[in-house]
């Protein structure tokens, strides 16, 4: 996991992929002399990256041919060797396509209620360019000359903050945990759990009232935020897929209270718990003493 964005410089573009596996956070490299051999003929170009090619510094585009014969170009080079180019032609610029997961923690959200949480968040991202996917090429350079990784992470921070903080304040500090990632409930979840048999023949002695609203909330609270984070994933897309960003993935990881309001929940916690034990105990002694009037009748009756 990535806790920020950057670009680097590599001896060759054979290193690359080694790069771009070990270096959480490394989007671009820029190959130092251009080609990765000792001959000046021929460069490579590693799979599993973008590359941009350059002539005496200026971009040059990749030309081949389409499925329908004719000539055309990409400002993507595809992966392989390219044979007989002159040394002033080689890599500029290596960017991956790989899914970079970039965390980005949100502090002091106020929920509606004018609670202060804090809100642990990951995004899941690619570049786009991949015209295998229908995408265009021009993107990757887009990306490399106009967005740039740290211009891209401030983006990214600046943009999820505004939905988080927008999402809190339309929660209150007892419904913001349903908008943590695995914590999502479907109606026929639900439907099983009502319909199961541990739920039917559930002893009304172990469940009280104030158990049951309680349990009612959290699944409320649960549905309520189910589609916050595939919300916030389509809000994103819109304002960076034009800028050649995929956001695959949104993920809230954890929500942070408060001490004192943790403690009150806490404490809530436990009463409920000593309540339904001394029910059990309540319900214990009365079955011994209907036990033992029934035992003294019929020993009356004998």
């Amino acid at each position: 996991m990535a806790l920020s964005l950057y670009s680097g410089d590599c001896s060759s573009t054979a290193e690359a992929n080694e790069l771009f596996a070990s270096e959480k956070g490394l989007l671009l490299l820029r190959p130092v002399g251009g080609c990765s051999c000792t001959s000046s003929f021929f460069f490579t170009v590693p799979s599993g990256c973008y590359a941009l090619v350059t002539r005496y510094g200026a971009d040059m585009d990749y030309a081949y041919e389409d499925e329908n014969g004719k000539n055309s170009k990409s400002a993507v080079w595809p992966a392989g060797i390219h044979y007989f180019y002159p040394p002033w032609i080689g890599v500029s610029y290596l960017v991956t396509k790989q899914s970079i997961v970039l965390d980005l923690p949100v502090k002091a959200c106020k929920t509606k209620d004018n609670v202060t949480v804090n809100i642990d968040m990951s995004l899941v991202f690619r570049i786009m360019g991949d015209e295998s996917l229908g995408e265009d090429p021009e993107l990757v350079r887009n990306f490399v000359y106009a967005v740039k990784p740290k211009g891209l992470e401030q983006q990214l921070r600046d943009a999820q903050e505004e939905v988080i903080r927008s999402c809190a304040r339309s929660l209150r500090h007892t419904e913001i945990y349903g908008i943590r990632s695995g914590g999502k409930i479907s109606d026929e979840e639900i439907g099983d759990e009502e319909d199961s048999e541990e739920s039917v023949y559930r002893d009304p002695i172990f469940e009280g009232s104030s158990d049951t609203v309680d349990k009612d909330a959290a699944v409320k609270s649960t549905k309520k935020g189910q589609d916050v984070a595939e919300i916030m994933r389509v809000q994103l897309n819109r304002q960076f897929e034009p800028q050649g960003i995929s956001i695959q993935s949104v993920m809230i990881k954890s929500v942070t209270l408060p001490e004192d309001i943790r403690t009150q929940m806490s404490d809530k916690t436990m009463v409920m718990s000593q309540n339904a034990a001394q029910r059990m105990h309540h319900e214990h002694n009365m079955q011994n003493n209907r036990m033992l009037q029934k035992v003294c009748h019929l020993t009356l009756l004998l």
